[in-house]
């Protein structure tokens, strides 16, 4: 089982900043204490997690939320098999700890884009990511809506996790950015989004979106997390062994697990 902190552990954390950019009016700081390291931002706290004796841990709900394809081999096909080469895009670096996470493998490939220079800056200062030494990982400077318009590579596994400061971007209820999602996605691919929704009709108006180019979707709902994890795919999600792995892994942090199609 993975050591997951609670939104609680998490929000309760201090230690001493260590350096500190400002982006879009945002003053985001890398602060540490013995046992961690962390980006945080002075509207949301702590944006990515990182434990300094085990740097590729998986310490956020949310963060191992978007992994869950791949947990326990939850998915029919290809994804998360060691024998297979997994090629990843996730767009939005935060604090690097799905980076991290995938170094470990030889056999995955990950593409990560991401807009600010400053984010990419703190992450190759701080949080172990040496994409010039490491032929597996490529940052993009980009829009990850830009990207993914121009892209012709096709992916297992999509993870996006956008924000800045407290805002999403636009495009993120854009049919555009889903119909360029799809095609970017492998047939036996997943997608995982972490997003917040404002409202009801912004929930509505997201299924609506994605229901013309996925046949499969799903949601994980948080209890102490403003957050949602949805997931995209064309092939069909395994619902029992997702939720076991959920309740395994995130234990009391899962509200609710919802396969819409």
């Amino acid at each position: 089982m993975k050591k997951l902190l609670s939104a609680k552990h998490l929000n309760a954390l201090t230690g001493r900043t260590i350096d500190s950019e400002t982006l879009d009016n945002t003053l985001y700081s890398v602060v540490e204490n013995s046992d961690y390291r962390w980006l945080a931002s002075d509207i949301n706290g702590v944006q990515s997690l990182m434990q300094l004796d085990a740097p590729t841990q998986i310490l956020s709900p949310v963060v191992s939320a978007l992994l869950l394809p791949l947990s326990k081999r939850t998915a029919k096909n290809t994804v998360g098999k060691s024998n297979a080469i997994l090629e990843v895009l996730n767009l939005g670096l935060g604090g690097s700890a799905i980076e991290r996470y995938f170094l470990q493998d030889k056999n995955t490939t990950v593409i990560s884009v991401e807009l600010s220079k400053q984010v990419i800056k703190l992450n190759r200062q701080y949080f172990h990511i040496n994409d010039d030494a490491e032929p597996n990982l490529t940052i993009i400077n980009q829009c990850a809506n830009q990207f993914l318009s121009g892209n012709q590579q096709r992916f297992d596994l999509i993870t996006c996790d956008i924000f800045t400061g407290e805002a999403q971007p636009d495009f993120l209820f854009d049919i555009s950015f889903y119909k360029n999602l799809s095609r970017a996605l492998k047939d036996s691919g997943y997608i995982a989004l972490n997003l917040t929704i404002a409202n009801q009709e912004q929930l509505v108006t997201l299924l609506n979106t994605t229901q013309p180019f996925f046949n499969h979707r799903a949601i994980v709902d948080f209890y102490h997390f403003k957050n949602i994890v949805f997931y995209l795919s064309h092939t069909a999600f395994n619902k029992e062994k997702m939720a076991m792995t959920m309740n395994d892994e995130m234990g009391n942090e899962v509200k609710q697990f919802l396969v819409i199609d």
